[in-house]
């Protein structure tokens, strides 16, 4: 399927269900602001894209859940990275001219089931993003997005609090003073909202996620995500959702 457009006066957006329903481009007065596909990048390196059961690294690919270990392909090994559904095909579950709502069943590999939707909606001075997820069983859960925002570009991010990162890529779990270039690190605490600038075009990124990862080590572009959790979370301090029961995260782009 090709990518299908959603747009508002000020901006569009092509989505793209077909890999993980994720947002291929985003122009804003113009502007391109989105790193694309081009160059044969692969499948973690371009877009935004929604990131669960898990957001950035996991463990050696292992789930730990009362008592059992589960053990996942390793997508980006010596770990799992980044969940699952980035790569999944989503089906279209409603759209109109500004806004899409996709629909993805999460099971094998992950041991447990659930449905996942991912609502984009485009507005004059935003695009929004919205993951929900219902549990069919009782399991931990992470939720985030990945934006690649296109180089060159510039980028302020003020936060509290950043995980020191251990050998492995992932947090140690110890906090250290946070630092703001050449980083492949999570943060939380934000001070004051993270800012991209692309062009002429000004950005400011929000979320009701509790942890953001910054990467700024790509020649092609710069990831600041927003995501429920620090990498290992999902092991470490798992959200747990109740069968039945529905968790939503939300992440904006607003110029």
């Amino acid at each position: 399927m090709a990518g299908l457009s959603i747009s508002s006066a000020a901006a569009t957006a092509i989505i793209d269900p077909d890999v993980g329903g994720r947002v291929s481009s985003l122009r804003v007065n113009g502007t391109e602001v989105i790193a694309g596909p081009d160059d044969g990048r692969g499948e973690f390196d371009w877009g935004i894209y929604p990131m669960a059961p898990f957001a950035g690294r996991l463990r050696d690919g292992r789930i730990r859940y009362k008592g059992t270990v589960r053990q996942l392909p390793l997508n980006a090994a010596p770990h799992a990275m980044h969940g699952f559904v980035h790569s999944n095909e989503w089906r279209i579950h409603d759209k109109t001219e500004s806004s899409i709502t996709l629909r993805c069943e999460l099971g094998d590999p992950w041991p447990w089931r659930g449905n996942l939707f991912h609502i984009i909606s485009m507005h004059d001075w935003k695009i929004r993003m919205e993951l929900s997820f219902t549990a069919k069983h009782e399991q931990p859960m992470m939720l985030g997005w990945h934006p690649w925002f296109a180089r060159p570009c510039s980028f302020t991010t003020e936060f509290g609090t950043m995980y020191e990162r251990g050998d492995d890529g992932i947090p140690t779990g110890r906090l250290v003073r946070p630092r703001t270039n050449d980083v492949d690190d999570c943060f939380a605490d934000p001070l004051d909202d993270p800012t991209v600038t692309v062009g002429d075009t000004r950005m400011k990124l929000f979320s009701n996620c509790s942890h953001w990862v910054v990467y700024d080590r790509a020649g092609h572009g710069v990831c600041i995500e927003p995501q429920s959790g620090p990498p290992n979370g999902a092991n470490d301090s798992p959200f747990v959702v109740r069968a039945g029961s529905e968790m939503r995260r939300w992440f904006e782009i607003r110029w």
